[in-house]
Formats: structure tokens, C-alpha cells, sequence
């Protein structure tokens, strides 16, 4: 990525989309609930145009 506030931004939406997903799994696990990797994927993001892209927030599946 050649913008380097991009990439932060990037990079700060993915610690913060993975760290809302073991938050999950710590409750989860904590209620005796099966809680698999799978139960929450993250999107690639789409392309808007001109190198730019929407950053989707992970869905719950």
C-alpha cells in the first residue's frame, strides 16, 4: 500500500475488527457456547475506484 496513512487506517480497522472478534469468543467460551473461526469472517474489501476501497466491518455469520 503506497499511502502510509492508509495502511494505518487499514491496519487500525483490522486490530480493531479482530479484537471485537475474541471478544466474542472470550464470552463464548466463558457461557460454555461453541464459538469456531469461522463464525466470523472478515470481508475483502471492495473497490470504489481511483485505488481506493470501502473497508466493510466483519460479518457475523
Amino acid at each position: 500500500m503506497p499511502d502510509p496513512t492508509a495502511a494505518r487506517l487499514r491496519a487500525g480497522h483490522a486490530l480493531t475488527v479482530t479484537e471485537t472478534a475474541l471478544v466474542f469468543l472470550e464470552d463464548a467460551r466463558r457461557r460454555g457456547e461453541l464459538y469456531r473461526s469461522l463464525d466470523w469472517l472478515t470481508e475483502d474489501p471492495p473497490p470504489i475506484g481511483n485505488g481506493e476501497a470501502v473497508i466493510p466491518d466483519a460479518p457475523m455469520c
